[in-house]
Parts: structure tokens; sequence; C-alpha cells
């Protein structure tokens, strides 16, 4: 064969290819970028819209992105009826497999919600060409988000579960901007506004995309210009996202990406903007699912090298010597990674939601701020547990104790009087542990080691114990906890309603009867002594439990097991989220010491360099209990 035919030949190979790869449909990476920063009429400022678009496509295409994949709409170009056309046209254009990439940068504003389905009572919308706004009454043509979501929803549909989407608004008023569908159904009867509702069996089909959406602030906070250099002005978060995305490794996940962007954006504009991450976080970026990561909790901010403030205190089960390791940003599996230091957290400065940590090495300031920390060492709480070893071969029993002494609960193991739990034999190094009830708790083996099961379940029934019993009514706190059911909606009760298993719908309601606006979360207590978050629930950012003063929200759950729920509500003047410290611990999730750290009133200064977020006295949380009964349908109808 000759050169030239050699040539000739590799040419028409290369075509065949090309021409193939289109006629099978191969997964396409396509980006829609919609940039407004002139206005048709003054109801905005302008903003540098034009120059956020053209960076955002010279980063697209570094990554991958095909000059005629990225549809670019600015200004004039993006009219409300013009943006509508866009998205039916995507959905026309993207196939099963694809990669949709939805760029937003304009004017954000808030609306009065207008179906009910927004846990703060507002739509956030965005600023078209042509829109109008005077106030959340009356605006007109702009981008409301369950438009966006529904056009969102509609192509995650199209590119099914093989293919995802990811989005970036970049405005006021972002948060949750892509909000709608079954996640948000409708509550009733809610006065001051109709809130979002969400029960355990809330969930995405299998028939949509993956999607992941960077929000550039809360809802209630404002985005930002900055300078990026000489004359040149660009937003914060489109800004802080294409220098994270130009230097993100193949292996990068959303989640890791997210976090690079939030600690420029904190470094830039602390306290002032804060971005937001919702979806499936563990993708890796424009590619494939990634291993989830265990919990692992962020830092505040560096303390020099041999320190940290930590975003995990008492209510999260941290104790005074707890240890924590830090990781590189993005470990995936802590076996196979040294950690970069360990850190242990100080009886000073030991609040809610915050710890200082004293690290056993200098690490650079850069690496502690971007490190994932993940427990090493939790403490149980102390607790009145009796346990009763019943077995008759001492040298078994003599092990048993000693083991169980190292556990971390203050037991009495081996006691004679009547125990709350006894570790039992049952066969060939068989045993179960049960309650004075006689709920079982554990059944495994047990030869020589202590078996790790057999420690959480001691874990979970000492601290749902301790919860089930924790009353504390912090100082300015006060709030109401009530439910009902279908059966008697008006009859608001928090102790003492029974309700059938499995098919009867508990109705929660909270009221913020304070002076100031609060977060809360919703611990709930089985009958099986697992403690697990009820609220915030998997999809929801901890800004989505804020209440105002007076405000009240519903939720709504429907209990699958018999026997008795204890719900417990706690409310903190700043964001919480106990998920992080439910999810540390093996199978029986939630056995920290939240109780205990609760039961103890530390007051510390914070850092007077922190400015505003997270200034507030421990004392200052409110807890309250909802009980319940939930009966088998059989009993029920009797």
């Amino acid at each position: 064969m000759t050169p030239r035919s050699a040539n000739a030949c590799f040419l028409w190979l290369s075509m065949l290819l090309t021409c193939t790869s289109v006629a099978l449909g191969q997964p396409k990476k396509i980006a829609l970028l919609i940039g407004v920063g002139t206005y048709k009429h003054p109801d905005f400022e302008p903003l540098q819209a034009v120059s956020a678009a053209d960076l955002m496509a010279s980063v697209l295409r570094e990554k991958g992105f095909e000059t005629a994949n990225i549809r670019v709409l600015t200004n004039e170009q993006a009219t409300r009826k013009q943006i509508d056309a866009v998205f039916r046209e995507m959905a026309k254009t993207l196939q099963e497999g694809d990669l949709f990439f939805l760029h937003l940068y304009t004017h954000g504003v808030l609306i009065r919600d207008h179906n009910g389905d927004e846990a703060d009572g507002v739509d956030e919308a965005f600023a078209a060409f042509d829109s109008r706004y005077s106030d959340a009454e009356h605006h007109e043509q702009l981008l409301i988000d369950d438009h966006l979501g529904e056009y969102i929803n509609r192509l995650r549909r199209i590119v099914g579960p093989q293919g995802h989407i990811c989005a970036l608004i970049d405005a006021c008023h972002s948060g949750t901007g892509l909000r709608s569908g079954p996640g948000n159904a409708q509550g009733e009867g809610v006065p001051g506004g109709v809130r979002k509702i969400w029960d355990r069996s809330d969930g995405q089909t299998d028939e949509l995309a993956p999607v992941v959406a960077f929000y550039s602030a809360y809802p209630r906070q404002k985005s930002r210009e900055v300078s990026i250099g000489g004359n040149q002005r660009l937003g914060l978060m489109t800004w802080s996202f294409c220098r994270s995305l130009n230097s993100a490794r193949a292996s990068t996940s959303y989640r890791a990406l997210f976090e690079q962007v939030s600690l420029h954006i904190m470094k830039k504009a602390p306290h002032k903007q804060t971005p937001m991450l919702e979806g499936d976080a563990d993708l890796q970026v424009f590619g494939l699912p990634l291993p989830q990561p265990p919990a692992y909790f962020r830092v505040y901010a560096p303390i020099g090298q041999y320190g940290a403030i930590l975003q995990a205190g008492m209510l999260h089960g941290v104790h005074a010597g707890a240890t924590f390791a830090l990781f590189p940003p993005d470990t995936r599996d802590t076996g196979l990674i040294k950690a970069l230091a360990y850190g242990t957290a100080a009886s000073q400065g030991l609040l809610l939601t915050e710890c200082r940590l004293i690290l056993d090495r200098p690490l650079d300031e850069a690496a502690i701020a971007s490190a994932w920390v993940m427990p090493a060492s939790f403490r149980l709480p102390v607790s009145n547990t009796t346990l009763r070893v019943e077995t008759a071969d001492t040298l078994v029993r003599a092990k048993l104790q000693r083991q169980l002494g190292g556990v971390g609960a203050t037991l009495s193991v081996n006691t004679d009087d009547a125990p709350d739990i006894t570790l039992r034999p049952v066969g060939h190094h068989a045993w179960e542990l049960r309650t004075d009830g006689d709920d079982l708790l554990w059944k495994g083996g047990y030869k020589n080691q202590l078996p790790s099961e057999l420690v959480d379940a001691l874990r979970g029934y000492t601290q749902a114990q301790l919860l089930r019993s924790l009353a504390l009514e912090g100082e300015g706190y006060p709030m109401s906890f009530s439910a009902s059911t279908a059966a008697a909606p008006d009859n608001w009760m928090a102790v003492g309603l029974a309700v059938q298993q499995r098919k009867e719908v508990v109705t929660l309601r909270v009221v913020n009867q304070a002076k100031r606006a609060v977060y809360y979360n919703i611990l709930d207590i089985d009958a099986r002594h697992r403690v697990t978050v009820l609220v915030p629930g998997p999809s929801w950012h901890p800004v989505d439990c804020r209440l105002d003063p007076g405000e009240q929200r519903i939720h709504r759950v429907v209990f699958h097991e018999p026997g008795r729920e204890v719900l417990k509500l706690i409310a903190t003047p700043a964001p919480i989220d106990l998920r992080p410290a439910m999810a540390t611990r093996g199978k029986n999730k939630g056995n920290t010491d939240i109780a205990a750290r609760l039961l103890h009133h530390f007051k510390d200064p914070v850092d007077p360099n922190r400015g505003d977020a997270g200034a507030y006295n421990s004392q200052e949380a409110g807890i309250s209990t909802v009980v319940l009964e939930i009966v088998p349908e059989s009993v029920r109808n009797r």
C-alpha cells in the first residue's frame, strides 16, 4: 500500500467512525448559556453577562464541549419567549445519555409563591430581557423557579438515568431555583403561605437523569459582581466556578468542585454570599457516578497552622477530647489514603454547631480549609443504663465485662437489679441483646472480639434513651410542635395520638413563637431505639428549615413500624444539619452523644473575626417533643 493510499484509507476510516458514532447516537455534551446584562425596561441594573458567557464557553471548551454544542443567548436574544423556545429546542436536540449544562446569569428576585410548593412562601424568579418587576406582587415575563424546574425535569426524562444535568444559576436569591415536581408536594391550610411537604417516601423516579445544581446564594441573599483584575468585573459565583472547574481533575466530584467554589467565595465575600449545592453531588464532573464518601464535617476557617474551627459541635455529638482525622478533599476510601493530620476538640470554644480543633502537626492553611474532617473517636454520654450478662461461664462473663467497659458508655454490667438490657447466650457462640421489654436489639456471634454491631446496638439504645427524656427550653426559643391526622385535622396533639401503621398520614406542625428567625431539625427515635433525622429531608438544604417569627411549617410522615415514636424538634438561631452526625457510625445511625452535650451549657465567646455567622450563645436552643403510638391495622380495627 502506498503512503497516499494509506492516508486515503485512514481518512475514509475516520469519516466512517465519525458517521457511525453520530448514527449510533453517542452521548454528547450540550450547554445552554443564558446571560442578561442589559434590559428592555429600567427595572434592573446592567450586569456583565456577555463577559460571563464568554468565559464560561471558553472553560467548557477546555472540558470537552464542542463549540457547535454550546448555545449562547445574551441580552436582547434572551427574551422570555426566546428562552421558552430554546428549551423546547433542547428537548428535541438532547438524546438519551447526553450531558446538559445550563448557566443562567441575570438578576434574581423574590415573588409571592403562586402554587404553595415553597418552604419560605416565596418563589425565586429570574429576569429575562423583557421582564418587568415592581414588587413581589407586580411583575411580568419573569422566569419563575417552577417553570425552570419543569424545563429541567423534561430534559431529565429525555437524557434518562444514563445521562445527567448540571446547572449553575448566578443571580440574587438563586438558592433552590430549580425546585419543581414531585419533591414539592402541596400543603394545605397553612396561614401565611402554604409550605413544602416532605415525607420518607420522597425520592426521584428511575426514569429521570441525575441533576446537580449550583446556586450563587441563599434564597434570601444577594449575589455580587466583583473585580477580577484590571477594569474587569464578573459575578463572584461564575468567576469562582470557572476558576475551580478549570483546575479540576478528571476524577473530581461535583461535591469537591463546590467546596473549592465555596472557599473562594468565602475569601472574597465572607458572610455576605453563601453558595448552595443540590442534587447528586457524588457524580464525577461532567462524567460518571462516584462512590459515596464517608460522612465528614467541614472547616469554617483555619487558625494558623495548628488549629481550625470545625462545623461540628455539641449538637453533632462532639465533646472535649473527641478526635478527628483530616483528609484531602474528595477522599472516598480512608483506608487507602493517609490522614493529613489529627485534631482534638478543645473544651474552650465548644458550641452547639462548632468547636476548635488542635492539630497534632502543622498544615498549610489552604490544606486545613479544604480538608474533609472525619470522626476518629466519639465518647458516649454518661447514662444510667444497666446491663446484665447472663452466663454461668465466669471467664466469658469477665471477658465481656472488660470489653464492654471499653465501649465508652457508662454501663452497670452484670447488675443483680432489674436491668435495662440483657446480653444472654442463645446457642454455641450465639448471643442476643434484649431490653427489659423483650425488644431484640442485636443477635449475632461472639467468641473473642466484641462485635461492632453489638457496640452499635448498645450505643443506639443508650442514645435513644437519653434523647427520649431530653428536655431543654433555650432562652428565647419557644416552639410549638404538634401532630394530627386526616381523621381529626383540627385536633393538634403533642402526646397521645394513635396512628395507623403504614396507611395513616401524620401531619406535623411546627410554629415559631420566638421573636427572631430560627432553624430546626426533627429527630425520630423509633420503637426499636433507632435515631434518624426526619427533617431536613434527603434533598433539603439546612436553610430550607428556617422559620420567621410567627411562621409555621407543615410536614407529613407515614410510619411503617408499630410502636412508640418520639419526635424531637431542635431549634437554633443559625442553620444546623444533624445528618452528618447521624451518618458516622455504621448501621445504627444517629447514635452520638447529642443529648449529653445539650444537657451541658457552655458559654464561650465566638471568635470576633467570624462576624455575625455563628455568633450566638450555645444555650440558645429550643427542644420540643411529640409522642405518637403507631398501631398495627389489626389492632386499630378492633
